[in-house]
């Protein structure tokens, strides 16, 4: 899977932490202290996407090349802060950036219930997230009203057609890499039974503000599919509720009006084809 966050990205996802709990592990000597592991991680800095450049193949790929290892080196860092110093104030918004999306989790059970005891506020996220991937397999539609044309959308009047709903920002450097591809993705299917919804949200302290960038955005890039904003960003009922702390995010909805995915993010080009292909053996099977 391909993860990409910004520190930025977590800024506005994060509510204030609470008082940090004292924790029950003690700390491992693993030959380097905190000061240094926060020093490594202080000096990889995330790179913001040059917007004159991402209709240009060459630098999204290296772009995005970048953003993933700069997600490695920091999770490395993160894991290595927590295993050394489970007491430093920084944890609670770096733990969150490192488990992001928790599919992975901790590799040691007994470690996770330690650090979930520890970092109650942490726990909570990821419980909710993990019901990502419980929903899997369950019905799942949308009903809004376009930002872009002020129509009334509902996803069940799709029923038959695969939906791609690609959670995003204007101000999300790797989103907007990606929106070259999703376009084109789109061109492609489209006609073949396969529909877009966009969920941007909004990081401006005025939503109207923020609802203005998405629009001229939109139309700067000629981006032809839905849009539900979010104009609580990541508080947004949406949003929250489905344990979203990063983006962009991809959710993948069946001919069925089944949820197929909620980490489509980088498998689109596969899992598209894959799906509409199934649906036409389906048929002829049927």
């Amino acid at each position: 899977m391909i993860a990409r966050i910004a520190p930025w990205t977590l800024a506005l996802a994060l509510a204030a932490p609470a008082a940090l709990p004292a924790p029950t592990r003690a700390q491992e000597n693993r030959g380097r202290d905190a000061a240094a592991v926060l020093k490594d991680l202080d000096a990889l800095q995330y790179k913001n996407v040059d917007q004159d450049k991402i209709d240009d193949p060459e630098y999204v790929k290296s772009y995005l090349s970048s953003s993933d290892a700069h997600i490695k080196g920091r999770s490395k860092l993160i894991l290595e802060l927590l295993r050394i110093a489970p007491r430093n104030e920084r944890l609670h918004e770096l733990l969150l950036e490192r488990w992001w999306d928790v599919d992975d989790g901790l590799a040691d059970p007994a470690f996770e219930k330690e650090v979930f005891k520890d970092f109650p506020d942490f726990a909570a996220r990821v419980k909710t997230a993990r019901r990502l991937r419980d929903a899997i397999g369950k019905p799942f539609q949308l009903e809004f009203k376009d930002a872009i044309t002020g129509k009334t959308i509902r996803t069940a009047d799709w029923r038959g057609k695969i939906v791609a709903i690609d959670f995003w920002g204007t101000w999300c450097g790797p989103c907007n890499a990606l929106m070259p591809e999703m376009k084109e993705l789109y061109a492609r299917y489209k006609d073949q039974g396969v529909e877009f919804v966009g969920v941007p949200l909004n990081d401006a302290s005025d939503p109207a503000e923020g609802l203005a960038r998405v629009k001229e955005f939109v139309a700067k890039r000629r981006i032809a599919w839905p849009q539900f904003y979010q104009a609580e960003g990541f508080d947004s009922d949406l949003v929250s509720a489905w344990g979203i702390n990063a983006i962009p995010r991809f959710f993948v909805v069946d001919q069925d009006g089944k949820l197929v995915s909620t980490t489509a993010h980088g498998k689109l080009k596969t899992m598209l084809p894959e799906l509409l292909a199934k649906a036409k053996a389906a048929k002829r099977g049927g």
